[in-house]
């Protein structure tokens, strides 16, 4: 069994914006951390035929281990296609749908890493990481194997922070929180492009949830009700519905 575990967002600001292919993409300045006390479980067995089984919450070709698959097979060639291809996937989700904490995106990398290590693919980290981005940039913190990253660029630049980790109490508060609207609300009503420089922990600390996080604002314009969990002292995490706070 393959523990797949969370991560959150300590802080998320937004700095910029950046053009990829014709596209806008919001430029970050973040902090990611790996939570061990939260993880999907996932077993991958032989099987007749490629199978993907869990409760997903969106369609097969949405999912991130599925989009991660089908990018991969074309870096292999027709011996190592036949390997992956007969599989079965079966992941026990723990981890929120919607909640801002990387699911999708670790059981991504974390099946990339067992296909190469099991099957010796010899992919190299490069490689795993231009393979990782089509099932989101958020795979490429759980591809660099590092408990807790300084993140900036489009979140495709990942550095060791200097940070230690230290444990949360998680909530969920069972909204499924549309990132695209999210972005879209923040784009429309609140962007404003900013230099930003990394926050300590304790800087963290002491903060309000809304200087934290950027995306709390609009969130709390589409989804209301969720200004209860601010108000209880919690931090929001990403984009998505769920909270955090230091466990003291």
């Amino acid at each position: 069994m393959i523990k797949s575990f969370a991560k959150i967002n300590v802080f998320l600001k937004i700095n910029g914006q950046k053009s990829i292919n014709s596209h806008k993409y919001h430029t970050i300045t973040s902090r990611f951390m790996k939570v061990y006390s939260l993880y999907d479980e996932i077993e991958i067995v032989s099987n007749d035929g490629f199978l993907l089984c869990g409760d997903f919450g969106c369609d097969m070709c949405d999912n991130s281990v599925y989009k991660a698959y089908k990018t991969l097979l074309r870096h292999l060639d027709s011996a190592q296609q036949k390997l992956v291809t007969n599989l079965k996937i079966s992941i026990n989700k723990n981890i929120p749908k919607g909640g801002g904490l990387g699911g999708g995106s670790s059981n991504a990398a974390e099946f990339l890493l067992y296909v190469n290590r099991e099957f010796d693919l010899g992919l190299s980290q490069e490689q795993l990481c231009d393979i990782g981005r089509s099932a989101g940039l958020d795979t490429l913190f759980f591809l660099s194997g590092l408990d807790v990253a300084d993140v900036s660029g489009v979140g495709d630049v990942i550095n060791k922070s200097n940070e230690s980790l230290f444990s949360v109490d998680i909530v969920d508060s069972g909204v499924f929180c549309d990132t695209s609207k999210i972005y879209k609300e923040y784009a429309k009503n609140f962007y404003r492009e900013k230099d930003f420089v990394f926050f300590s922990n304790e800087e963290v600390f002491l903060n309000d949830a809304y200087m934290n996080n950027d995306l709390l604002a609009p969130l709390l314009r589409l989804y209301p009700s969720l200004q209860e969990y601010v108000d209880r002292g919690y931090f929001l995490s990403g984009s998505g519905g769920c909270f955090w706070r230091k466990v003291v």
